[in-house]
C-alpha cells in the first residue's frame, strides 16, 4: 500500500489500519474488493436516466464503503450527492457527480 498516494487521494490510513488492528493485509483485500464495486457507476447510471430511486441506493451504498474504507473525501462526496437525491435535486447530484467522479478516480488511482 502506498500511504502518501493513499493520503493525497483522501484516505485516512491510519483511520482503516485501527477497524483492522493495524493489519495492512486486511486493507489491501479490502482495497482490492473496493476496485469492483459497481456503487460509482450505477449512480452516474441512475443520475443520467433521472432515477432517484436508483440514485440513492448507489450513493448510500457508496457512502457505506468509503467510509467504512475511511475515504474520507469521497465519502463527503458521497453524503453531499445523497442528500441531494433525497431532497429530489437531480440536477444538483449531476453537477456534483463529476467532482464525485475525480474523488473516486483518485481513490482507484491510490489503491490499484
Amino acid at each position: 500500500m502506498d500511504r502518501a498516494a493513499c493520503e493525497a487521494a483522501g484516505i485516512d490510513v491510519d483511520e482503516v489500519l485501527g477497524r483492522v488492528l493495524g493489519r495492512e493485509d486486511v486493507v489491501e483485500r479490502l482495497f482490492a474488493a473496493y476496485l469492483h464495486d459497481e456503487s460509482v457507476t450505477k449512480l452516474g447510471d441512475a443520475l443520467e436516466t433521472g432515477d432517484l430511486n436508483a440514485a440513492e441506493r448507489a450513493a448510500h451504498a457508496l457512502k457505506g464503503v468509503s467510509s467504512n474504507l475511511a475515504m474520507e473525501t469521497l465519502s463527503q462526496m458521497a453524503v453531499e450527492t445523497l442528500a441531494l437525491v433525497r431532497a429530489g435535486d437531480v440536477k444538483g447530484a449531476r453537477r456534483l457527480y463529476p467532482t464525485l467522479l475525480d474523488a473516486h478516480g483518485r481513490v482507484v488511482a491510490a489503491i490499484s
